[in-house]
């Protein structure tokens, strides 16, 4: 009888745990990777319970940061078996906080996405709350028996994986708010022809979102197809939040448009129609470039930045740069070595073996220790 019972048990802790890892450390790379959408997600939240922060607010990137850290952590101590009482407990906590608030959005509808997953992964309400409901579920079950985790790496040694862990999405995190995200998960890849899907060229909801992209004169004439059109560079300057825009980088930002004026290459500023105020920005700035408006969800997918700067040629994305990468140019710069830095992407494959093969590495050392360990106390002594 007892049997059956133990091999359910078995069966039921092993699918618990690997469900509730793998979400865990899927979701909190997703938001360390591209800390700045789930910025955005968040804002979009407290937007509607009353409470306004610009994108760049300190204390919602800080959030975030936690958010991805918490993640990230529970689901590797979880998987490896770690302070299985405590990991448990913290994990039903946080499955009631996340539970109660896909609930609330399910019920009252106030944001578009639950935003779970940041960027990387768009679930509608009722998926997010019955994965929720689901991972509530398995959390309690493992709450009950945390015991039965299998442990992966000795209690002497699970403190280098906890703690590579923790450096590793801190790490990301600080670089995708400094620069642009590791990976990109908006629709403006480098490489993506917006052009074509402006033209009706739609095979998937991303082209359908780069079809809806646009450009308009502070006198309201469409401009969208003429910047797309155009054969040679163009660089757009994203300005999402003008008056919250970093004006540090002001005297670069000259110094590539007086660049772009001398090589006959158009340079663009773009700011959030939902302002629809230059005049704040133009007298920080000294622009003396264009300006035009567009939509400032889109602005802020274009480039993750405030400012963001993005190259076009011929309406394919050919460079995308934060505003603390901006490129230093002078008479003798050539346009290839502008080209060449405004690839910021990285290989998804390449990030996860940063911390990977870290891990590995340690619990294989770890079963070496443990296993010579029991050599010496038992085998050996017996013999």
């Amino acid at each position: 009888m007892n049997k059956p019972f133990n091999i359910l048990l078995f069966w039921l802790t092993r699918i618990s745990v690997l469900l509730l890892s793998v979400v865990f450390i899927f979701s909190g790379f997703a938001k360390a990777v591209d800390p700045v959408g789930m910025v955005i997600k968040l804002n979009a939240y407290f937007q509607h319970w009353g409470f306004h922060f610009a994108d760049n607010n300190i204390w919602l990137q800080m959030l975030v940061g936690a958010m991805a850290a918490i993640e990230l952590l529970l689901g590797v101590n979880l998987l490896l078996g770690i302070r299985r009482k405590l990991t448990t407990v913290f994990t039903v906590i946080f499955m009631l906080v996340m539970t109660g608030i896909t609930l609330y959005v399910f019920l009252y509808d106030p944001v578009p996405d639950c935003g779970c997953f940041g960027s990387a992964l768009e679930l509608s309400k009722l998926e997010t709350l019955q994965k929720n409901v689901v991972m509530l579920a398995a959390s309690l079950f493992l709450s009950v028996r945390p015991q039965y985790i299998l442990r992966l790496i000795s209690e002497r040694n699970q403190w280098i994986t906890a703690v590579s862990s923790l450096v590793y999405v801190v790490s990301i995190t600080v670089y995708s708010f400094r620069h642009l995200p590791v990976i990109s998960f908006t629709p403006y890849k480098v490489g993506v022809n917006i052009k074509a899907a402006y033209e009706g060229n739609i095979p998937d909801q991303a082209a359908m979102e780069l079809a809806n992209l646009y450009f308009y004169t502070t006198k309201g004439a469409d401009v969208t197809y003429e910047v797309l059109s155009d054969t040679s560079f163009t660089f757009l300057l994203t300005l999402p939040e003008e008056k919250e825009t970093d004006d540090g980088n002001n005297d670069r930002i000259n110094d590539l448009y007086d660049y772009c004026v001398d090589k006959h290459y158009k340079f663009i500023g773009v700011a959030s129609q939902a302002l629809g105020n230059l005049s704040d920005w133009i007298d920080r700035s000294g622009a003396a470039y264009p300006m035009l408006f567009g939509e400032p969800s889109q602005l802020k997918a274009m480039v993750r930045s405030n400012p963001g700067l993005l190259l076009l040629k011929n309406g394919v994305i050919i460079g995308k740069w934060s505003q603390n990468d901006l490129p230093c140019v002078d008479d003798q710069t050539k346009i290839s070595e502008i080209v060449k830095s405004g690839n910021p992407t990285k290989s998804g494959l390449v990030l996860s073996l940063w911390w990977l093969i870290p891990v590995l590495l340690v619990i294989l050392a770890d079963r070496i220790w443990v296993g010579s360990k029991f050599y010496k106390h038992y085998i050996f002594k017996k013999n």
